[in-house]
């Protein structure tokens, strides 16, 4: 299945593929083409046969993508600090057909457990993909999949909007927020 992994403000096109050799792949330098055309170099480990993995195919041009702080509020309960940031993440396809894109951000994790932070339920129904449920998403990822329709620019560009809330005590100073004022 090609998709294409949104990531930052880049698009990257990458394949899911089965080792159906029966042997094992063993580990190694893998160089990627597309229609001919070199798009990269990967170190590909050891998969088992009937092993899973994923192989990237350099940026899609055909797609770009955006994410803005919509909203910041802070308040104070009790004594707490409450801080609600909501984010839009955007997708242009300059395409003429549909494109499947895996749309991921990131939410803040603390290695402090007085720093709380929750996903509001407001959120599109993130991926059911049991390694992301597993893996990425205890971690902080988030993950959308999308479909963008072909030529589809500004202002009918595919949107997603969604919002955490971080609570913490009002005498803590968080650092590596983005401190940038919404547009």
């Amino acid at each position: 299945t090609n998709l294409a992994l949104a990531q930052g403000l880049f698009a990257f096109d990458e394949c899911r593929v089965r080792n159906q050799t029966g042997a094992p792949l063993l580990n190694g330098p893998v160089a990627s083409y597309v229609e001919q055309q070199f798009v990269g170099n990967a170190a590909l480990a050891t998969l088992s046969g009937g092993e899973e993995f994923t192989i990237g195919f350099g940026i899609d041009s055909n797609l770009r993508t955006s994410r803005r702080l919509v909203e910041k509020r802070e308040s104070q309960q009790g004594g707490n600090r409450v801080v609600d940031l909501t984010y839009e993440l955007a997708v242009e396809n300059f395409a003429a057909d549909q494109t499947a894109v895996r749309l991921y951000d990131r939410l803040p994790v603390s290695r402090d457990s007085e720093v709380r932070v929750t996903l509001n339920r407001d959120i599109p129904e993130l991926s059911n993909d049991p390694l992301f449920q597993q893996s990425e998403k205890a971690n902080g990822l988030l993950r959308c999949d999308v479909a963008t329709p072909g030529a589809s620019q500004q202002p009918n560009r595919a949107t997603i909007k969604y919002g955490f809330r971080m609570e913490y005590d009002k005498q803590f100073t968080l650092t590596g927020l983005d401190a940038a004022k919404p547009s």
